[in-house]
């Protein structure tokens, strides 16, 4: 199995431990799709293993006033390589589901101790109705289990450039205890740069993995998850491993970034990016467009704008408001409940 390394590797060291995965990932010459599926499988295994260590309470870093948020996967390196020692602070939850609670009551109080309003904050109140669409079966009883990064990236894990056999995983010096499916079972970074809005691309990626490209992936390192998992790991202590844990969990982590992150645009931008893969459309509409649609056609167009609550667009001024509200509150619900239904 592959082992764990505190340094970055250098030149007189890379050949002998290995090359990082993000330098061959898309040279499809020399790294074709066996090697790629190698590699894929090697890192399901090392983290299913880890996975087995479980841990009594969950760790969230987060930045405080004097320092910037950021999102994991945002930068190509370490999450708070840029943070004084003074600027994080260091929470504690008993359970995912305390988590989210605790989360809920942050939103309320962002909002003055009010109800969180779809006509105040429209994200914010998106990201309250994100929380409450996450089923039971993924808020509770989650195992607690070490994630080796907040960052966990392919530049930090080292192959076999002739094999793509996994050699060893670097950068994990921040790695904190997570709920399984937002740490250990949760997919690779740059697997879920789709969900990333600030994903540092390199010109390689600007040309590759198609978002169909990247479903196929996520979908065979679920099923090395599943299978390693049931089969050779016990994860839980309780529960057996639910294999949604990890084909639902891009949208899990984001929820997650969302929620602890400190910038409110970068919270905004991962709530949109949740919006956007719940309905599947561009939505960026006119005033004029928004009212049009909602007013003038039918379900399909407020589907378009129950994107943005209508909300910024005037709609909520009109007499119609409250039954318009009503029908895009439920409408929008339906849509975010969908993201964790299905097999992913």
């Amino acid at each position: 199995m592959a082992s764990l390394s505190s340094s970055d590797p250098d030149d007189s060291t890379e050949g002998m431990r290995g090359v990082p995965l993000s330098k061959l990932w898309y040279d499809r010459a020399k790294f074709g799709e066996q090697k790629r599926l190698a590699a894929l499988k090697g890192i399901a295994e090392f983290m299913a293993g880890l996975s087995v260590l479980h841990f009594p309470h969950m760790e969230v870093s987060r930045c405080t006033a004097d320092g910037e948020g950021t999102t994991p996967g945002s930068d190509s390196r370490d999450e708070n390589a840029h943070l004084s020692a003074n600027s994080v602070n260091n929470e504690q939850h008993a359970s995912f589901h305390d988590f989210l609670d605790h989360y809920k009551r942050e939103l309320k109080k962002e909002a003055g101790g009010r109800k969180v309003s779809s006509t105040d904050d429209p994200m914010a109140f998106a990201l309250n109705m994100l929380i409450d669409s996450i089923p039971k079966t993924m808020r509770q009883n989650i195992p607690l289990s070490m994630s080796l990064s907040t960052n966990f990236d392919f530049q930090n894990i080292l192959v076999d450039p002739e094999t793509g056999k996994v050699k060893t995983f670097i950068g994990h010096e921040n790695g904190a205890v997570r709920p399984v499916h937002v740490g250990a079972a949760a997919y690779p970074t740059w697997l879920m740069r789709d969900f990333t809005p600030n994903y540092v691309f390199t010109p390689d990626m600007l040309h590759a993995d198609s978002p169909e490209g990247l479903d196929y992936y996520r979908r065979f390192y679920a099923d090395c998850w599943a299978d390693l998992a049931t089969r050779k790991y016990a994860i839980a202590s309780k529960n057996s491993y639910d294999p949604q844990w990890t084909r639902k969990s891009q949208f899990l982590v984001t929820i997650y970034n969302a929620l602890i992150t400190t910038n409110k645009d970068e919270r905004d931008g991962l709530v949109d990016v949740l919006l956007r893969h719940a309905y599947r459309e561009t939505y960026h509409l006119s005033r004029e467009e928004a009212r049009k649609l909602v007013f003038e056609g039918g379900w399909k167009g407020m589907d378009v704008c129950i994107l943005r609550l209508a909300v910024g667009q005037g709609l909520w001024n009109r007499p119609e408001k409250r039954v318009v509200a009503v029908l895009k509150v439920s409408a929008l619900r339906w849509k975010l409940v969908g993201l964790f239904e299905g097999k992913g």
